[in-house]
């Protein structure tokens, strides 16, 4: 049997992760279940999708990945079911699946009846075939009703089951289309051939700023202003009223500058900090071409900022959910 994944933000410190997998593991204990992560800040819908996005396609083909960040727990919010590119996945519809599904992907809606369905299998021992209805009458695990704040253990995991036990033909669902579910504006990246328009979806623990942008979309649009410039600092980043910022576009954190007293530990603009070498952004603002930051194509298929050894977040200012503009610059020697 394939495995099921759980994607969660219940962190490790309280039992919620343990009961999800103790309910999985009574329901359908052939199952691998592994972890994906269960570090997601607390509601950080946009550092699931990021995780989840990032993660899919090292699992095998007919994974299931049980996403929980769940906000909206307990409300009439719906559930969704899809399959993309040979993997399963069962999220709330709050925008945490928008990252992963392909164009082709095909989409349920659960209804509220398979959740109540999906409940009542708590009560038995062990699922019957799919062939079968599921009943509430045998072996009772629980006689009180699901937790209207923990649909994690008493609506997702008996889901999940369910969905590894048997097709999905079964539970109360309809098509929908990939338009028509919850999708944020952070989803995707936008922009032209002069212009990126980004989002910092996550700063991992070194401090590095994970952009929504593709990098198999957008490194060949940077690597072009790159050589436009004729330098490696060839990127100017604006952020909302901080002064621009010139990035490195690089493959590796190594090949960027550390900082020392002779860089700033913020990096403005260049009449406020003494540089060798200036660099004129296409609207006429000069910036520091000693910045310490850089752009590059990260591990995880997105887009990077970085410093060599330091925190990009804290070096500039950025945190996740930051939004930046991205242009060329063009050589100057003002």
């Amino acid at each position: 049997m394939q495995p099921i994944v759980l994607l969660t933000d219940f962190g490790l410190s309280d039992p919620y992760v343990g009961q999800m997998k103790a309910v999985l593991h009574t329901l359908v204990p052939d199952a691998p279940v592994l972890d994906l992560s269960h570090g997601v800040p607390p509601h950080g819908v946009m550092q699931a999708a990021f995780f989840l996005a990032a993660s899919a396609g090292y699992y095998p083909a007919g994974t299931l990945f049980v996403a929980v960040v769940d906000p909206g727990v307990g409300t009439g919010r719906p559930l969704l079911y899809a399959e993309s590119a040979g993997r399963f996945f069962l999220a709330p519809d709050n925008g945490l699946l928008t990252c992963v599904l392909e164009q082709d992907a095909r989409i349920f809606r659960l209804e509220s009846t398979a959740q109540q369905t999906a409940f009542a299998c708590v009560r038995c021992a062990s699922l019957k075939p799919a062939t079968e209805q599921y009943h509430a009458d045998a072996h009772p695990m629980q006689t009180v009703p699901p937790s209207a704040t923990f649909h994690g253990r008493d609506i997702f995991a008996p889901l999940a089951a369910m969905l590894r036990r048997g097709p999905a033909t079964g539970l109360p669902a309809h098509p929908v289309r990939p338009e028509d579910i919850t999708t944020p504006d952070w989803n995707r990246a936008r922009g032209s051939s002069s212009r990126l328009e980004a989002t910092v979806m996550h700063v991992d623990r070194f401090g590095n700023l994970l952009l929504n942008a593709s990098a198999e979309q957008w490194l060949p649009v940077v690597d072009a202003w790159q050589k436009r410039t004729g330098s490696a600092a060839g990127v100017v980043m604006r952020h909302e009223n901080h002064p621009p910022v010139m990035l490195h576009v690089v493959e590796t954190y190594a090949l960027l500058p550390h900082l020392t007293d002779s860089v700033p530990a913020r990096v403005t603009v260049s009449d406020r900090v003494t540089v060798s070498n200036r660099v004129t952004a296409s609207n006429g603002v000069t910036v520091s071409a000693g910045s310490p930051a850089g752009l590059l194509a990260s591990s995880q298929g997105y887009l990077e900022i970085a410093c060599n050894c330091r925190p990009a977040s804290q070096v500039l200012g950025l945190r996740t959910g930051s939004n930046i503009i991205l242009t060329p610059a063009e050589n100057s020697h003002a």
